[in-house]
């Protein structure tokens, strides 16, 4: 069973019988090219990063454990195309990770989120197949430059996912520094 969610709206990561869904892919799509790129972030109960390895992106897109990893959907077309997506083994994540964050980003300078159009994002359990939640913005951005889309945290020894897109200015040194990464 799929839910909507809107902005702000989470739903707990259970399979259809009740069990514990144990596998989660994350899509992320956009209706317009832009040169933005998808970068998942794990962190702690005080919501910062372990180390820099739990700061995924292009160059480094598997999580320590290989817990969590991107991928690049390259050139896939239709209306359940993902841009880029995030896939998550709930299982195997370590106690001490209670957030994973999923991002979009624009990677050049002056670039903002507007040249994204629209954005849908959606959940899926990875094992089966089944779309777990779906997520979309139709008005799009205006002068952010990174926007979190989804967070998945740990709540009372399960696992939920929320719908968050919140934006920012000031670009991937922002968005790593948020997280307590040093890109200096």
């Amino acid at each position: 069973m799929s839910v909507a969610l809107i902005r702000g709206a989470n739903a707990v990561l259970k399979e259809a019988n009740g069990a514990r869904l144990t596998g989660l892919t994350l899509g992320v799509g956009w209706a317009k090219g832009a040169d933005v790129n998808l970068f998942a972030v794990l962190c702690g109960s005080d919501r910062r990063v372990r180390g820099e390895g739990d700061f995924l992106f292009w160059s480094q897109p598997v999580a320590p454990g290989d817990a969590v990893f991107l991928l690049d959907a390259g050139t896939r077309k239709g209306p359940a195309a993902d841009a880029a997506q995030v896939v998550i083994d709930l299982a195997a994540l370590t106690d001490d990770i209670h957030f994973v964050h999923v991002i979009v980003a624009a990677v050049e300078d002056g670039v903002t989120l507007d040249s994204l159009g629209s954005l849908k994002a959606r959940a899926v359990n990875t094992h089966t197949g089944e779309t777990v939640a779906t997520y979309e913005n139709q008005e799009g951005y205006d002068s952010e430059s990174c926007a979190v889309i989804w967070e998945v945290y740990r709540r009372q020894g399960e696992w939920k996912l929320r719908a968050v897109d919140q934006g920012w200015r000031g670009g991937i040194g922002v968005l790593a520094n948020t997280y307590g990464v040093d890109v200096a």
